[in-house]
């Protein structure tokens, strides 16, 4: 147990480690599988942190499931179920939802071809509100037409067939195919969705400058420079600039490269990290891990307070860590909650008997 927590990273360690097998597995001998999984799970058990560990293991299975990364759902699964009994059921109905999530939006989509009412290439994942990993959601995209009208026909079959449920689309998680033909040569390029609505603008024009393009597509200014440098790197757009990296000027113009050929037709040009100018990021993923560790100890400390009434320091940390399962608090950790708890008067030290504590109604 001691090697375990001893590395700070072990948590996020064993959730990439998970990663990697289950996009590898391609559904071999179920025996094998399992005794792996088993053996996971077991490793899992020692961790202290382990509200780190679900941390990165649900950014993780988000992005298995949206990239179709998994080769085996059904293994995606058992390992769910073997943390039962291990953890909070709010984390296990978060996870489970995500699965199924998959599951009813393949089937809703097989159905859909099947009854043949529109044919259109569109594939839909249906996510459930709450449940994913999803932050910085731009959903007042103005959308272009040949892009509206096919998410209104998808619309509507979906509010056919499930009445009362709301549809709000997620543009910044999608990706598509664009068919771009210049001169006598046709390319394919791979793009996510918001560099398809900032792309297809150029139908209109053969240039266009920075604010125009935010104007006609209301993407945020960041996620459009993201989204075009890789068509600047590969030559597909122009530029006055010769730093990829600067779109301070708005008035800047962007124009098609009017000669641009490639010998290669299918071309990615998915932004990547890499790729993206440095920005200062204020928002730590230990910020927001110590904040929850906080937040739940402090709601378990006051239930037992509210409870007992009385309690003294030796009952009040033995009872605080049998009911924390997601994380283990060191010493100071909780001295440093309790003393919040008597700056606000949530509890006071007995007169008498500095470690007794007395919950205040």
């Amino acid at each position: 147990m001691y090697l375990v927590n001893k590395h700070e990273k072990s948590p996020k360690l064993l959730a990439i480690y998970i990663d990697i097998i289950i996009r590898r597995e391609k559904g071999g001998m179920e025996i094998e599988s399992d005794k792996r999984l088993t053996q996971i799970v077991s490793l899992f058990k020692l961790l202290y942190q382990r509200d780190i560990f679900f941390n990165h293991y649900h950014k993780l299975l988000s992005k298995r499931l949206l990239n179709q990364q998994i080769q085996n759902l059904q293994l995606e699964k058992q390992l769910i179920q073997k943390f039962k009994g291990e953890v909070g059921t709010n984390v296990l109905t978060k996870l489970s939802t995500m699965i199924q999530d998959i599951e009813l939006s393949n089937r809703f989509n097989i159905n859909q071809s099947i009854s043949k009412n529109i044919q259109f290439d569109l594939n839909v994942v249906l996510l459930t509100d709450g449940c994913w990993p999803i932050t910085n959601i731009q959903d007042n995209i103005i959308r272009p037409l040949k892009i509206q009208n096919i998410l209104e026909n998808y619309e509507k079959i979906f509010e056919d067939q499930n009445k009362g449920r709301i549809l709000e689309w997620y543009f910044n998680l999608g990706q598509g195919e664009l068919i771009y033909k210049m001169q006598t040569e046709k390319y394919f390029l791979n793009v996510n969705t918001m560099q398809m609505i900032a792309f297809l603008q150029f139908n209109k024009a053969d240039s266009f400058s920075i604010k125009q393009i935010l104007d006609m597509t209301n993407i945020d200014k960041q996620i459009l420079e993201n989204s075009l440098i890789p068509f600047v790197c590969m030559k597909i757009i122009t530029r006055e600039k010769q730093d990829i990296e600067d779109f301070s000027d708005e008035n800047e113009v962007l124009k098609l490269n009017m000669s641009f050929t490639k010998r290669a037709k299918k071309i990615k040009l998915l932004p990547n990290y890499k790729m993206q100018p440095k920005r200062a990021n204020n928002d730590t993923e230990e910020n927001e891990e110590n904040e929850e560790n906080q937040q739940s100890y402090k709601q378990r400390e006051l239930v037992i307070d509210e409870n007992k009434k009385t309690i003294n320091h030796h009952e009040l940390l033995q009872n605080c860590q049998s009911m924390i399962s997601i994380f283990r608090p060191d010493q100071q950790f909780i001295k440093n909650r309790i003393e919040s708890l008597i700056e606000r008067s949530y509890i006071v030290r007995d007169e008498t008997d500095l470690n007794v504590y007395h919950y205040q109604n």
